[in-house]
């Protein structure tokens, strides 16, 4: 489950909630997808009203943890780097060097592609470079985000089966069939990523390879 909270914020989660569970509701959409998915496996009149996914609470704990052992790691890093800096506009002067720092010790994020975004109501974009029709750039992509190899070969093979619609910039639907499957692997935890990240990456992903 990805939390999004602050520190603050699941350090009283963890106070308040004493059932030593936490829920987190799919929003509506997710929830349509999955009714839709049922429904296609043999039960048309089936309606799903929510959908939840528990964890232990202690899970909080071990994100607090690594929060503040990163953290610790950064300050120690910095003081090591440049001694005991008190001045804030002294360590604005700084910004490269520290950004580096913080890149090894808080943001440990690998492969090509990978964004990390930092301040409030900040937007990022990411662009996604395959050279159109190149099966292996686009395999090399989903390799890198953890997509499995028989799902990475299931779409090499279907893609260039159908044509998308450059008007309406919709896929076929051997792609989206496949597109529908990746999801329920990232929302079962079977495709270790978000599913926000996950339909966008797909999305991208295929769309670069199409020339879209």
């Amino acid at each position: 489950m990805n939390l999004f909270n602050s520190v603050s914020s699941l350090e009283s989660l963890k106070r308040e909630d004493g059932r030593g569970m936490l829920e987190y509701t799919f929003p509506a959409e997710i929830t349509g997808l999955i009714e839709q998915n049922w429904r296609k496996m043999g039960n048309p009149y089936l309606r799903l009203v929510n959908c939840k996914r528990w964890i232990a609470g202690n899970v909080v704990d071990g994100v607090i943890a690594c929060v503040r052992n990163s953290l610790l790691d950064f300050m120690l890093k910095i003081d090591s780097e440049f001694g005991n800096i008190t001045e804030i506009e002294e360590l604005k002067t700084k910004r490269k060097e520290i950004a580096t720092i913080m890149n090894q010790t808080i943001i440990n994020t690998t492969g090509d592609g990978i964004i990390v975004n930092t301040g409030e109501k900040a937007k990022i974009n990411a662009n996604i470079n395959i050279t159109k029709g190149s099966k292996d750039e686009l395999s090399n992509r989903l390799r890198e985000s953890g997509v499995k190899e028989e799902d990475i070969a299931e779409l090499v093979e279907i893609i260039d089966d159908e044509e998308p619609n450059f008007v309406n910039n919709t896929f076929g639907q051997k792609v989206n069939t496949w597109t529908q499957k990746m999801l329920g692997k990232a929302l079962d935890g079977s495709w270790n990523i978000g599913i926000g990240a996950a339909g966008s990456l797909v999305a991208e992903v295929v769309k670069a390879y199409y020339g879209m």
